[in-house]
């Protein structure tokens, strides 16, 4: 029986300002680019997650992102402060068991978000066989 999980953290973006620069430096980084791109409405959108984090919890995915982005050079930390959304959204897998599933983010990270102009959201999966 599956248990419900943390799934992974992504970094989601969104801009007025183009992302590629931001996009293609983390990419380097061994980030995986989620997506991209300028859409129809002329806002810039990319999703991140690193390929360590689905195996830490969302405490040190979070942190480890933030090592990385609170080190950008100039030029990337402009086009991060550009960003009108810049979000890290944890996911998690519902399942039918445990009755409850909890995880706990520290003050220190929750301060280090902050500092950045960051947001955290969390996404839950329904449990599969659920009806839409």
């Amino acid at each position: 029986m599956m248990l419900t999980r943390y799934l992974n953290t992504d970094l989601d973006i969104e801009s007025k300002t183009n992302l590629g620069a931001l996009t293609d430096d983390l990419s380097r980084r061994k980030w995986v680019v989620l997506h991209s791109g300028q859409h129809d409405d002329g806002v810039w959108r990319a999703s991140f997650e690193h390929l360590w984090n689905s195996e830490a919890g969302p405490e040190q995915a979070i942190s480890g992102m933030l090592e990385v982005l609170e080190r950008l050079p100039g030029h990337l930390k402009t086009i991060w402060n550009a960003g009108q959304k810049r979000d890290f959204n944890i996911g998690v897998q519902a399942e039918q068991r445990p009755h409850a599933f909890g995880q706990t983010l520290s003050n220190e990270l929750l301060a280090r978000v902050a500092s950045t102009g960051a947001s955290i959201s969390i996404t839950v999966y329904a449990a599969p066989g659920c009806p839409d």
